[in-house]
């Protein structure tokens, strides 16, 4: 019976393509081919960086293991599996107490004390790979900043990337200013966002602008001239547009100020809907004989009554808590100690009482069957 293996697969976006994932499965599936293992099934995670554990399709394999569904894991090379020690060894650690190992379809590792050497030599030229990268990369963005040149992410409102620079939008730019100008002599960013849509302005990405977008745009230390990237403030990268308009100062006491501005209207729009208005007395006393010459002959009028004066019943052992509807924050309680509920239930065995049906209630407390 042949021996089951499954194939992982990874590339990085920076520099590999889908291509790279096809090359990686036919190595992977000729290696099996000539190993005389059985393929039960394919993990690969696209546009990922080895150096993470924050692939989805990895962590599913490492997990799918317990199930002990397959023997090996076959990579392309050991740094698609990982490309720093301790993650290797990490993981490896979990296949193995599954009993699943790791094999690579390139890089020929025997399973004596040499292909251990071996494999311990690639994953730290590994590691040493991803290390030199990831400085050259950083190398790279630093000396393309201090160029001025653009290095990618998203673009801005009142720019265009114009042979890898930063250069204003004549057009886009002038309404930048006007927002800037605007926020600055105290108008809200609602009014401003609202003025916009309404002249069918859109953003970058030809959507309507929102309280949000118009709070970054303000935020935005580029509209500035200001760049900062590691620590490192660049000055000559995005030319700016809102210069000298709001300092960074009255830019944040602004923002403060709309922020306290927003919580207080909040709070009076609060404040007024929980002042109810009074009813008049024509139309409390139409209220109340509404309920005063009902005759409450079924439970659906019954429950009617009860539900528009009783908020809710609280039921103990010794007693009973029925809270009145009076005030929505604040309900009148009123309680039933032992000698009411023995009243009560009286009332179920023989039905004499009145004290607990709606017509008593209504006699005892709405001015009897005459009406108020």
């Amino acid at each position: 019976m042949n021996k089951r293996a499954v194939i992982y697969a990874r590339f990085s976006s920076h520099t590999q393509t889908e291509q790279s994932i096809e090359g990686q499965l036919r190595e992977c599936y000729d290696y099996a081919k000539h190993h005389d293992l059985f393929i039960v099934g394919e993990y690969i995670d696209r546009a990922l960086t080895g150096t993470t554990d924050k692939r989805p399709n990895f962590l599913q394999m490492i997990d799918d293991s317990k199930k002990k569904t397959f023997d090996y894991v076959i990579v392309y090379q050991l740094d698609r599996f990982a490309r720093n020690r301790y993650d290797s060894a990490n993981y490896k650690a979990k296949l193995k107490k599954n009993c699943v190992r790791v094999l690579s379809a390139k890089e020929n590792i025997t399973e004596d004390a040499s292909g251990i050497l071996i494999e311990g030599v690639l994953e730290s030229m590994a590691e040493y790979y991803s290390a030199e990268l990831s400085q050259k990369v950083r190398r790279g963005i630093r000396e393309s900043l201090s160029k001025g040149y653009f290095i990618g992410g998203y673009k801005l409102f009142g720019y265009d990337i114009v042979d890898k620079r930063w250069t204003i939008n004549p057009i886009e730019a002038s309404i930048v200013k006007d927002m800037f100008e605007r926020y600055k002599n105290g108008e809200k960013a609602k009014s401003i966002v609202n003025r916009l849509n309404e002249m069918g302005v859109h953003n970058k990405s030809g959507a309507k602008f929102t309280v949000n977008s118009f709070a970054k745009i303000i935020r935005n230390s580029k509209y500035m001239g200001v760049v900062i990237s590691n620590g490192t403030t660049y000055t000559n990268i995005v030319p700016a547009i809102a210069a000298g308009i709001v300092t960074k100062s009255t830019k944040e006491k602004l923002l403060a100020l709309e922020q306290q501005n927003d919580e207080l209207e909040s709070k009076i729009a609060v404040e007024k809907a929980r002042q109810i208005q009074p009813f008049d007395v024509d139309k409390l006393r139409a209220f109340l004989n509404y309920f005063a010459r009902k005759q409450y002959a079924n439970d659906e009028e019954k429950n009617e009554f009860f539900n528009s004066f009783i908020y809710r019943v609280v039921l103990f052992d010794d007693c009973v808590y029925i809270f009145y509807n009076t005030s929505p924050q604040t309900p009148t309680k009123f309680k039933l100690d032992k000698s009411d509920l023995t009243e009560l239930r009286e009332y179920r065995k023989n039905r004499k009482s009145t004290r607990f049906q709606p017509l008593g209630f209504k006699s005892g407390a709405l001015g009897g069957e005459t009406g108020i």
